[in-house]
Protein backbone atom coordinates (compact mmCIF):
# COMPACT_ATOMS: atom_id res chain seq x y z
CA UNK A 1 0.00 0.00 0.00
CA UNK A 2 1.22 3.48 -0.64
CA UNK A 3 1.43 6.19 1.50
CA UNK A 4 -1.19 7.85 0.02
CA UNK A 5 -3.23 5.24 -0.37
CA UNK A 6 -2.90 4.78 3.81
CA UNK A 7 -6.06 6.17 5.86
CA UNK A 8 -5.33 8.97 8.59
CA UNK A 9 -5.80 6.39 11.44
CA UNK A 10 -3.07 3.98 10.04
CA UNK A 11 -0.69 7.29 9.62
CA UNK A 12 -1.09 8.43 13.17
CA UNK A 13 -0.81 4.88 13.97
CA UNK A 14 2.65 4.51 12.28
CA UNK A 15 3.36 7.93 13.98
CA UNK A 16 3.16 6.94 17.82
CA UNK A 17 4.90 3.60 17.17
CA UNK A 18 7.76 5.57 15.43
CA UNK A 19 7.38 8.07 18.69
CA UNK A 20 7.18 5.04 20.88
CA UNK A 21 10.52 3.63 19.47
CA UNK A 22 12.45 7.16 19.72
CA UNK A 23 11.59 7.17 23.28
CA UNK A 24 12.72 3.58 23.46
CA UNK A 25 16.24 4.78 22.12
CA UNK A 26 16.17 7.53 24.05
CA UNK A 27 16.16 5.73 26.96
CA UNK A 28 18.62 2.90 25.83
CA UNK A 29 20.72 5.78 25.13
CA UNK A 30 20.95 7.66 28.56
CA UNK A 31 21.18 3.95 29.80
CA UNK A 32 24.78 3.38 27.44
CA UNK A 33 25.97 7.32 28.76
CA UNK A 34 25.48 6.43 32.25
CA UNK A 35 27.26 2.99 32.21
CA UNK A 36 30.15 4.63 29.69
CA UNK A 37 30.41 7.10 32.87
CA UNK A 38 30.42 4.43 35.50
CA UNK A 39 33.37 2.92 33.46
CA UNK A 40 34.92 6.41 32.82
CA UNK A 41 34.91 6.63 36.96
CA UNK A 42 35.69 3.48 37.41
CA UNK A 43 39.05 3.19 35.46
CA UNK A 44 39.48 6.81 36.85
CA UNK A 45 39.48 5.39 40.62
CA UNK A 46 42.14 1.60 39.54
CA UNK A 47 44.55 4.53 37.95
CA UNK A 48 44.40 6.89 40.58
CA UNK A 49 44.84 4.08 43.09
CA UNK A 50 48.14 2.31 40.77
CA UNK A 51 49.83 5.62 40.10
CA UNK A 52 49.51 7.01 43.55
CA UNK A 53 50.67 3.94 45.88
CA UNK A 54 53.80 3.67 47.97
CA UNK A 55 54.16 0.27 47.24
CA UNK A 56 55.05 -1.04 43.92
CA UNK A 57 52.16 -1.84 42.22
CA UNK A 58 52.85 -4.12 38.77
CA UNK A 59 51.37 -5.86 35.84
CA UNK A 60 53.21 -8.62 34.29
CA UNK A 61 52.94 -11.20 31.47
CA UNK A 62 53.07 -14.60 32.19
CA UNK A 63 56.35 -15.06 29.90
CA UNK A 64 57.89 -12.49 32.14
CA UNK A 65 57.67 -8.88 30.64
CA UNK A 66 56.32 -6.24 32.45
CA UNK A 67 53.26 -4.83 31.24
CA UNK A 68 52.75 -1.95 33.45
CA UNK A 69 53.93 -0.39 36.88
CA UNK A 70 53.33 2.89 38.60
CA UNK A 71 56.12 5.17 40.25
CA UNK A 72 56.89 3.72 42.78
CA UNK A 73 58.27 0.33 41.78
CA UNK A 74 60.53 2.64 38.96
CA UNK A 75 61.72 4.11 42.61
CA UNK A 76 61.91 0.35 44.62
CA UNK A 77 64.05 -1.10 41.42
CA UNK A 78 66.81 2.26 41.70
CA UNK A 79 65.33 3.69 38.10
CA UNK A 80 64.42 7.55 37.34
CA UNK A 81 61.41 8.04 35.83
CA UNK A 82 62.23 8.74 32.17
CA UNK A 83 64.08 5.16 32.47
CA UNK A 84 60.48 3.37 32.09
CA UNK A 85 61.15 2.38 28.68
CA UNK A 86 64.17 0.65 30.10
CA UNK A 87 62.72 -1.23 32.29
CA UNK A 88 59.31 -2.28 30.10
CA UNK A 89 62.09 -4.20 28.02
CA UNK A 90 63.26 -5.82 30.72
CA UNK A 91 62.66 -9.55 32.14
CA UNK A 92 60.75 -9.38 35.01
CA UNK A 93 63.42 -12.65 36.05
CA UNK A 94 66.69 -10.07 35.83
CA UNK A 95 65.19 -8.30 38.87
CA UNK A 96 65.42 -11.10 40.94
CA UNK A 97 68.83 -11.62 43.13
CA UNK A 98 68.51 -15.16 42.16
CA UNK A 99 66.86 -14.99 38.47
CA UNK A 100 65.73 -18.79 38.98
CA UNK A 101 63.66 -17.99 41.99
CA UNK A 102 61.24 -15.92 39.53
CA UNK A 103 60.22 -19.30 37.45
CA UNK A 104 59.24 -21.03 41.11
CA UNK A 105 57.29 -17.93 42.13
CA UNK A 106 55.23 -17.91 38.96
CA UNK A 107 54.91 -21.61 39.01
CA UNK A 108 53.63 -21.13 42.33
CA UNK A 109 51.22 -18.61 41.41
CA UNK A 110 49.54 -20.14 38.27
CA UNK A 111 49.21 -23.59 41.00
CA UNK A 112 47.27 -21.63 43.97
CA UNK A 113 46.27 -18.64 42.17
CA UNK A 114 48.29 -16.42 44.72
CA UNK A 115 51.07 -15.73 46.64
CA UNK A 116 50.82 -13.28 50.26
CA UNK A 117 53.84 -11.66 51.31
CA UNK A 118 56.51 -14.04 49.64
CA UNK A 119 59.84 -12.82 50.18
CA UNK A 120 62.08 -12.29 47.47
CA UNK A 121 65.55 -10.42 47.02
CA UNK A 122 65.82 -8.56 44.58
CA UNK A 123 68.25 -6.44 42.81
CA UNK A 124 68.28 -2.78 41.90
CA UNK A 125 69.67 -0.96 38.80
CA UNK A 126 73.08 -0.59 40.91
CA UNK A 127 73.36 -4.29 41.79
CA UNK A 128 72.32 -3.12 45.27
CA UNK A 129 69.90 -6.48 46.67
CA UNK A 130 66.97 -5.06 48.87
CA UNK A 131 64.69 -7.71 50.67
CA UNK A 132 60.74 -7.59 49.51
CA UNK A 133 57.70 -9.25 50.44
CA UNK A 134 56.07 -10.12 47.03
CA UNK A 135 51.97 -10.25 46.75
CA UNK A 136 50.59 -11.93 43.38
CA UNK A 137 47.42 -13.20 41.90
CA UNK A 138 47.48 -14.71 38.61
CA UNK A 139 45.72 -12.88 35.37
CA UNK A 140 43.36 -15.02 34.24
CA UNK A 141 41.00 -14.49 31.13
CA UNK A 142 37.43 -15.12 30.36
CA UNK A 143 37.96 -19.13 30.18
CA UNK A 144 40.42 -18.98 33.24
CA UNK A 145 43.38 -19.18 31.22
CA UNK A 146 46.21 -17.54 33.24
CA UNK A 147 47.68 -14.77 31.17
CA UNK A 148 49.78 -13.08 33.31
CA UNK A 149 50.46 -11.89 36.70
CA UNK A 150 49.88 -8.56 39.42
CA UNK A 151 50.42 -7.81 42.66
CA UNK A 152 52.33 -5.18 44.88
CA UNK A 153 56.03 -5.63 46.57
CA UNK A 154 56.66 -4.14 49.81
CA UNK A 155 60.60 -3.29 50.55
CA UNK A 156 61.22 -4.05 53.98
CA UNK A 157 65.03 -4.00 53.74
CA UNK A 158 65.60 -1.54 56.54
CA UNK A 159 62.93 -3.75 58.99
CA UNK A 160 65.21 -6.77 58.52
CA UNK A 161 68.34 -4.76 58.98
CA UNK A 162 67.82 -3.68 62.09
CA UNK A 163 65.89 -7.27 63.37
CA UNK A 164 69.78 -8.61 61.87
CA UNK A 165 71.30 -5.87 63.69
CA UNK A 166 73.21 -6.57 67.03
Amino acid sequence: MRDQDKTKEQLIDELREMRERVSELEIAQTLVLGIERALRESEDRYRTFFVTSRDCVFITSTDGRFIDFNDAALELLGYEPNERQEVLMKNVALSYAHPEERDAHALMVAEIGFSKKYPVDLRKKDGTIIHTLITTVARKDPQGNIIGFQGTIMDFTERRQAQEAP
